[in-house]
């Protein structure tokens, strides 16, 4: 019921300005590659160990309604702990195991972007979005025994959908170069496990999310380049 009241107030919100589109010259927008800073940000100084790379495309529209694509993909986290056993056994002595967990994946996010008026002149721009968030992930979880130096592999696998407005600010700066800033909240649809007794992972790109992965947000800052 939540999602399908995000729809209609997207196609409100077009409806309400359709008859002075048409009163006026409709103006191509260019089509946009983008990168996402907070990718970048995240990948170079967050305590988790990443390696990922965030990009969007906007294709050219004659129409405030645009379609956006976006690809966040890559090393999420990886990191290594050891827990050790048998602190006080004298004859076997103590030992520890390793575990290595590696998590990759992809979030990509994709939807319809209304153009509102300009906010303060025309070098600002208001504009509201529906997205969606379909992030997967695999998690790789290896172990090493350093009494018996067996070791062990495994791997889960995630899907999860998400559904939520956006809202953000678009700024041009200087010949075919603008900012966008904008933060979407998702809702979860679904979620596919490999293993249903696994823990979910966690919507990496998000900022924040509930306990139970149900509400993310995810924020996004872009520095945008007109293609034509």
């Amino acid at each position: 019921m939540k999602h399908r009241t995000f729809i209609l107030l997207f196609i409100s919100l077009s409806v309400f300005d359709s008859k002075a589109d048409s009163l006026q010259m409709k103006i191509k927008t260019a089509s946009s590659i983008k990168l996402d800073l907070v990718s970048v940000y995240y990948t170079f100084f967050d305590v988790r160990k990443q390696l990922r790379f965030g990009v969007e495309y906007q294709p050219a529209t004659y129409r405030k309604i645009t379609p956006v694509y976006h690809l966040d993909a890559g090393l999420f986290d990886r990191y290594k702990f050891n827990k050790y056993f048998d602190f006080f056994n004298t004859s076997g002595g103590m030992y520890h195991i390793e575990t290595n967990v590696r998590t990759i994946g992809f979030h990509f996010i994709s939807g319809i972007k209304y153009n509102v008026k300009p906010a303060l002149n025309k070098k600002y721009t208001l504009f509201l979005s529906i997205q969606n968030d379909l992030n997967c992930f695999k998690k790789d979880i290896q172990t090493q025994n350093s009494k018996t130096y067996a070791s062990t592999k495994d791997s889960e696998n995630q899907i999860r959908m998400g559904l939520g407005p956006e809202m953000g600010l678009y700024c041009h700066l200087k010949n075919k170069f603008s900012l966008e800033l904008k933060t979407a909240f998702f809702l979860k649809l679904f979620t596919l496990k490999s293993k249903q007794d696994s823990p979910d992972i966690k919507p990496y790109k998000a900022v924040w999310y509930d306990t139970y992965h149900t509400f993310w947000i995810i924020p996004r800052i872009n520095i945008c380049y007109d293609l034509h």
